[in-house]
């Protein structure tokens, strides 16, 4: 997962730099290959660490942004 989010902020701020993203656990799984409670422990594990910090909301998803810990 943190390969993946790595990836996405990566591609996503190579067109909107610095804005912050959804990282749903359905979008997650799909987009790191990996099943769904893995998913959501991985996500629950970098909030916990603060590795990714909430940022909003859009469209009721939740929006996130990398904290200084997530090296892009």
């Amino acid at each position: 997962l943190y390969d993946g989010l790595k990836l996405l902020f990566g591609a996503k701020w190579a067109y909107e730099p610095g804005q912050p993203t959804t990282f749903t656990r359905s979008f997650a799984r799909d987009w790191c290959g990996v099943g769904e409670k893995t998913a959501w422990g991985g996500t629950q594990w970098l909030l916990q660490r603060q590795i990714i910090v909430p940022a909003g909301k859009h469209k009721g998803r939740p929006l996130y942004l990398p904290s200084a810990a997530l090296t892009i």
